[in-house]
């Protein structure tokens, strides 16, 4: 889930091994993988309560809901990122370990859905921070910052299937080229945002969920753009 000031940040895919070593030799010596380890077994632990919550107001909003946890690595090139814009950053300050997304079908579902999270925060589920619209070239979510009472953090997105399939279909350029990549590469990020914009809600869903699944598949590296432009040009799916 990609942080606001990505524009002026080194791109995520681009801090490899050996830049990881240089600036955050703190995460990658055996004591901060042990921390790194503790963390993400934590979140996951957590992640089962946080689902049941967040899944039951998916639930009685009648939309889409899904989770995940960070995976060791994009912990760390994140952290190397914050570090290399210049920023005083650490383990405990990634606010996205925990991710999860609705998916709505209208806008007019985000303000029921930011309630029902209001009233969790007001029972104590978790505590609400920042709270933001986000817009970044083509890409467009609510942000919602959690942190739970025993210090797990996270972000919950809001986003239309047409929003969450633009930001699938784009991960992978954004996260090789950034917020300001090369000429070719930004009219492919756009042709892709028009191709998402464009494409009804059940089917742009199922192509996101398709283009998530082989991400995973591949170890959540960022994909072969031909990947994702085949899933969006494809005509098929349910209308």
């Amino acid at each position: 889930m990609n942080p606001t000031n990505s524009q002026q940040s080194v791109p995520e895919a681009q801090i490899t091994p050996p830049v990881q070593a240089q600036v955050t030799p703190d995460l990658v010596n055996q004591q901060g993988q042990q921390a790194l380890a503790g963390k993400l077994a934590q979140t996951n632990e957590k992640k089962q309560f946080l689902d049941y919550i967040l899944k039951g107001i998916a639930e009685k909003a009648g939309v889409e809901f899904s989770s995940r946890v960070k995976n060791p690595e994009t912990v760390v090139q994140k952290v190397a990122a914050k570090r290399m814009d210049g920023r005083k950053y650490g383990l405990d300050d990634i606010n996205d370990v925990y991710g999860g997304r609705f998916v709505i079908k209208n806008s007019s579902e985000v303000a029921p859905i930011k309630k029902m999270l209001e009233k969790a925060s007001e029972l104590g589920v978790f505590k609400i921070g920042k709270q933001e619209e986000r817009t970044q070239a083509t890409y467009h979510a609510h942000h919602l910052d959690i942190t739970t009472s025993d210090g797990v953090r996270g972000e919950i997105q809001i986003m239309t299937p047409q929003e969450e399939l633009e930001a699938v279909s784009n991960h992978g350029l954004r996260a090789v080229h950034g917020e300001n990549p090369p000429p070719d590469i930004k009219e492919l990020r756009n042709k892709q945002a028009e191709l998402a914009s464009k494409i009804p809600n059940k089917q742009a869903h199922e192509k996101a969920k398709q283009i998530q699944d082989i991400a995973k598949q591949m170890g959540d590296k960022p994909l072969d753009p031909r990947i994702p432009a085949a899933i969006l040009a494809h005509k098929g799916g349910t209308k």
